[in-house]
């Protein structure tokens, strides 16, 4: 179990970087966009290497996020959402 609690250690990295799942995704935001107002739609996503787990500290007992934990450990990937596209 414990390698497992290791971002990547159970095989997830790659899956999370994988062209298939990467395009899955892409569809099911371009059906779900199409749906919304652009205001309302998503622009960008990351897959994460990691689950939320309560042995990881990402939820509590009761199963909610803790937004200030994933905010902590995943600042960087939520940086790259938010900064400006590159021209």
């Amino acid at each position: 179990m414990v390698a497992q609690s290791r971002p990547g250690a159970d095989g997830s990295h790659a899956r999370a970087r994988h062209p298939e799942v990467l395009a899955a995704l892409n569809r099911a935001l371009e059906k779900t966009n199409a749906l919304v107002s652009r205001a309302e739609s998503i622009r960008k996503i990351r897959v994460l290497p990691t689950d939320f787990t309560e042995d990881n500290g990402l939820l509590t007992p009761s199963q909610k996020i803790k937004r200030d934990k994933i905010a902590e450990r995943f600042a960087r990937e939520i940086d790259e959402i938010y900064e400006p596209a590159r021209r």
